[in-house]
Parts: structure tokens; sequence; C-alpha cells
């Protein structure tokens, strides 16, 4: 299978999520997980957590400037501190889920609703509504609809529609610019690395595609049996750090057995070569969501 080319690196550089030198803490989460982690990298040591009830469902976390979590819960978001207070809780109502809730370059945070309509709501650094778009996915049902949702740097969306094998660009108004066909089961996520160009986790698939939105080129650029040793499974959100390397959420929820000797975290080079690998299911569960934490101040507060 081909591997990621020297352009693409060069390409990753300029994605919205590489990072800084603060890369060695984490946010993760998963469906079918209890809990919200932050972890140390290189120890594998859960420095903090928040608890999740039964069935929320958690695809999506990250940290915002002022050090606090926003997650989404299904049917929900949520903001908190590291104690745990609940600075404001965003419910999406009945037949709806909110697979989404991420934090904004700008201080404010954006959610994604999956139903009918479907929604992307973005509210200020107060957690207010300042925007709220409607679109069609073209899927009946909320849970086959989306996970993660990408805002670009130049101001569109990319919704990688999971039932219906396809990324939606929208722009700015929720007008829809294209509907690119793929052929991937159950999409998850989408990077983006400029203009034309987005990275996309294709779930039972088992692969990482870059897929050209402007022509709808796409091509595999990590396959499941591409990293010596490891099986990905369900490829679940990706994540790029500043050296060129990948973390992949290798979630197991559809794998059942064959899932269980497949580590949960997957780190790789440019080359698809294993750099790092977490595999401890007893602690942390499942994982399809994670993020770099380059919150120094909350580091700081947690490795005291």
């Amino acid at each position: 299978m081909q591997k990621i080319t020297s352009l693409l690196l060069g390409l990753i550089l300029f994605s919205m999520h590489t990072v800084n030198a603060s890369e060695n803490y984490f946010i993760m989460s998963g469906c079918s997980s209890n809990r919200i982690s932050i972890i140390e990298k290189t120890t594998q040591k859960e420095l903090w957590s928040h608890p999740l009830e039964k069935n929320q469902e958690c695809n999506s976390a990250a940290v915002d400037a002022k050090g606090r979590i926003v997650y989404s819960y299904k049917q929900g978001a949520k903001l908190v501190t590291l104690d745990h207070k609940v600075v404001w809780d965003y419910q999406s109502g009945e037949n709806t889920e909110l697979q989404y809730a991420d934090v904004l370059p700008d201080g404010g945070y954006i959610l994604g609703i999956c139903g009918t309509p479907s929604k992307i709501i973005e509210l200020n650094k107060k957690g207010k509504v300042r925007k709220e778009i409607t679109f069609a996915t073209g899927i009946k049902h909320p849970h086959g609809q989306f996970r993660i949702i990408t805002k670009t740097k130049k101001g569109t969306y990319i919704v990688p529609v999971m039932s219906g094998k396809m990324v939606l660009e929208l722009d700015a108004n929720g007008k829809e610019i294209s509907r690119l066909p793929l052929n991937a089961k159950n999409i998850f996520s989408a990077l983006e690395l400029n203009e034309n160009k987005i990275l996309v986790s294709a779930g039972d698939e088992h692969q990482i595609v870059s897929l050209d939105i402007k022509t709808g080129e796409n091509k595999c650029v990590v396959a499941q049996n591409d990293i010596p040793g490891i099986s990905l499974l369900f490829v679940a959100r990706i994540c790029l750090l500043s050296n060129g390397n990948m973390i992949v959420c290798n979630w197991d929820g559809h794998s059942g057995e064959a899932g269980v000797k497949e580590p949960q975290l997957v780190e790789i080079d440019s080359k698809n070569q294993l750099v790092w690998q977490m595999n401890d299911k007893k602690t942390y569960g499942k994982i399809s969501t994670i993020q770099v934490v380059n919150n120094k101040k909350v580091i700081k507060s947690l490795i005291k």
C-alpha cells in the first residue's frame, strides 16, 4: 500500500491540528468509555479524569484556553472545570445526537448535532449561541450521520457522513459546496491539511485516506496492515503531531474478540512505522477521540 508521501507530510505541517512542544499530554475518551481522561504519554499515567454517565458516548473532548474541558455526551455538550464544576450544559433534545464539541481558535466553541435537520452551532466564549446553521446529510437516523466536524481556515465546514460514504463541504452559511463520494464504511473524522486536502479516518474500512475536496481524488495512505505488528480496527479520530507523526484511535467496538489484542492508541511515523502505542483496556476502555493538551497551566497544575 502507498505510504504517506513527503509532499503530504509537508502539507501536514500546515494543519490547524498540528501541535507545539507540549505534545506529551493528551485528552481522550470514547464511545463505551466511562470517563474522560488526561494522560501523560510516556508513562501512560492518568493525570485527571471526569466521569461519564452510562451510555453518554463521548466522541469528542478538548481543553480551552482557561483550562476547562468541553465534551460531547450524545444528547448534549458540557463545559466543566478541572474540579468538575459545570460552566454550561447545552442540551440538544430528543431525537438528536450531539456528537461533536470542540474549541475554536478564537476561544469560542463549536457543536455538531445529528438530527432532522442536522445542525452546526457556534457558541461565544461565554457559551451563548452566536451562530446556527442547518443542513441535510441524507441520512435519516441521527446515529448514522456524523461524528467529527472540521471548520477549515477559510471558514467552511467539512462533515464526513458516516452511513452516506461521503464527505460534505458546507460554506459559512450552511450551503452545500460539494458532496464527495468516499467508498468507506462509517468514516469518522477529517483533518485539514491545506485549502484542498484533508485526511479522513475511514472507520470500518480500517484505513486513513487522503482526499482532495476540490477534485474528489482520494487515495489510501495507511491501510489495515501497513503498520508492522499492528492491525487497524475501526479507525476513529486521528491526531497529527508537529514532527509529522500521527496518533490513531484504534477503536475496537465493532471488532469483538478480534480487537482484544490490538492497542487502543497507535503512533506512527511518516513511513508507517510504529513509534508508540497504548494497550490498557482495563484502565481506559475503548478510545475513539484524542487531542493534544497544550495548555501549559493545565499541565503544570496536573503534574504537581
